[in-house]
């Protein structure tokens, strides 16, 4: 918020009182540096609760989003999550080279199908990024299969035959705790 105005008026209402009272500096610069900083103080205040009422919208958005994608058939994602791949300003995908190296026989049907078809997928700033050189063992879960890493040093994560995508930190006690996605293809477009 632009306080300015308000300022200015409280500075020229102190210096007309200065100028009708007498000459006492001490009180005139103690009087307008409170202002000022009192202004700076419900200044940042004001952005604060800005801020929580619209981090709850945000939110409220990411929520209802999230069940919406849910909410799509596995062919239905897959279509889509292929269109929003196509967009170079919001993912970087490499293709697969016919003679990649093969991949684990413990994943799903349908992430060999994927990672035989991508190398990787990563968003452009690279904080989703889903590859084939990244499977492996999970370092957070044992008998889980680590196929990418996400925000904040998180892995993305199966079990063994699943499509179902777990993220998760290690933080988590049990498997109710991690954040699931029914398929690559549901995550690729919340990602995006």
């Amino acid at each position: 918020m632009d306080y300015s105005v308000l300022l200015t008026i409280m500075i020229v209402a102190n210096s007309i009182a200065f100028a009708f009272s007498g000459t006492n500096i001490r009180y005139f610069v103690i009087s307008i540096a409170s202002y000022a900083f009192l202004l700076l103080v419900f200044d940042k205040v004001v952005q604060l609760i800005h801020r929580s009422a619209s981090s709850g919208e945000v939110r409220r958005k990411y929520v209802q989003a999230r069940q919406d994608i849910f909410g799509l058939s596995r062919e239905e994602a897959a279509k889509r999550s292929e269109q929003l791949m196509a967009d170079p300003q919001k993912f970087v995908v490499e293709k697969a080279q016919d003679n990649a190296v093969p991949l684990r026989k413990e994943l799903a049907a349908e992430l060999v199908a994927f990672f035989s078809k991508y190398e990787s997928v990563r968003t452009t700033g690279g904080e989703f990024n889903v590859t084939w050189k990244l499977i492996g063992d999970s370092d957070f879960r044992p008998g889980f299969l680590r196929i990418g890493t996400d925000f904040d040093h998180t892995e993305l994560v199966v079990k063994p035959r699943v499509e179902t995508i777990y993220e998760i930190d290690g933080s988590e006690s049990s498997e109710t705790e991690m954040t699931s996605f029914p398929s690559i293809f549901h995550l690729i477009i919340l990602r995006s």
